[in-house]
């Protein structure tokens, strides 16, 4: 699947994956919640354990998929050589850098304006895929990235968005929130990057989940362990509603990459922004929470937000399908030339094209005959 492929696409299997990453995304700060309200303080713990117990968890669930293929008799790759799975390393220390800048921001930040300074990531990631990724986005897709930052921002205010933008925030701070928002882009289109590039082509969602979770695990596992002194998580201590959290979290890992994989980043971002709103509205009848005027206002910016990006999308691929058209040439006509997507994978996929060559020495000698 192409990288400038995007939700302007319907394609039902992109629609069901978008639909459970939201659902997902949207039950996991309730879910947390519920845990951390309904659990005792043997069967808690903390930020960095969680993690690691998350992880652990995705790695199981992934091995259980890759093994129940094969048991049925389907061919399930898992390994394409060292620098394949080194490059999941990339992303996972991105990611662990991130953490770490957005606990040291989150102390000397208010929540709100913590909330709205991260929300820049949306527009750093659409900047990362036009830079990185060569993605081609219409003027009205970077209209709606706009009104998409907007909304959710709007959205997670408490209080007057103009009292929580004017609220002090240490320059250092500032300067870190801003950093890590690149992070963030940056550590997506790599992530997406590894899981479209031809190696991992051969490979099942689940297969490139055991590399990209593995790394995880390990740089995690020296975090916690070495430079904090993190206890490491006692599962026959864990609450339901702990397990519930931990099997939430690691779900959510897998439709995340199956999302960026099918579609890209920026559709993870939408995924994101509509869990948001989807919580709050969960939110109501579980935590009797009432969202405030700025929310609702938030959720029109995003639902419109959504439209202009699908109407973008749709006409950047019929120009881009016209101009196929007109210069006579697709993908197809290019692996006839003798490269296969197929066969740069590195995975040992053979092309064979020789028959075609004798085909046609055979034609010239009939016609010569």
């Amino acid at each position: 699947m192409g990288v400038r492929e995007t939700i302007g696409r319907c394609d039902p299997k992109h629609v069901a994956i978008f639909g459970a990453s939201t659902a997902i995304m949207s039950m996991q700060p309730l879910v947390l919640h519920l845990a951390n309200e309904r659990s005792t303080v043997d069967e808690k713990m903390d930020a960095g354990g969680f993690m690691l117990a998350a992880e652990a968890m995705k790695i199981a669930l992934c091995a259980t998929a890759v093994l129940g293929r094969r048991a049925v008799g389907l061919e399930v790759r898992v390994w394409c050589g060292l620098r394949h799975t080194l490059a999941f390393a990339v992303p996972a220390s991105i990611y662990l850098v991130m953490n770490i800048m957005k606990v040291m921001a989150a102390r000397s930040i208010p929540p709100p304006v913590f909330q709205l300074l991260a929300s820049t990531k949306i527009l750093a990631t659409a900047v990362a895929s036009w830079a990185l990724l060569s993605k081609q986005l219409a003027p009205m897709q970077w209209m709606a990235m706009l009104l998409l930052t907007f909304g959710v921002a709007l959205g997670q205010c408490r209080g007057s968005f103009s009292e929580t933008a004017s609220q002090d925030v240490p320059f250092f701070s500032l300067i870190i929130m801003i950093v890590n928002s690149f992070l963030s882009a940056l550590g997506a289109v790599y992530t997406e990057r590894v899981l479209k590039a031809s190696n991992s082509a051969v490979l099942t969602t689940f297969a490139t989940n055991l590399h990209m979770s593995a790394h995880t695990l390990l740089l995690n596992g020296v975090k916690a362990g070495v430079l904090q002194g993190s206890a490491l998580p006692r599962p026959w201590l864990f609450s339901a509603w702990t397990w519930a959290a931990l099997i939430n979290e690691a779900v959510n890992g897998l439709l995340v990459a199956a999302l960026m994989r099918h579609t890209d980043s920026i559709v993870k971002n939408y995924a994101f922004a509509a869990s948001i709103f989807a919580t709050a509205g969960l939110s109501v009848p579980l935590l009797s929470y009432w969202p405030e005027l700025s929310f609702f206002v938030g959720t029109v910016l995003v639902l419109a937000s959504m439209y202009l990006y699908a109407r973008g999308a749709s006409s950047t691929n019929h120009s881009l399908n016209g101009s196929k058209d007109l210069n006579g040439s697709t993908s197809n006509g290019h692996a006839s030339n003798g490269s296969s997507s197929n066969g740069s994978n590195g995975c040992h996929t053979e092309t064979k094209l020789s028959n075609g060559s004798h085909d046609g020495t055979n034609g010239n000698r009939a016609k010569k005959e």
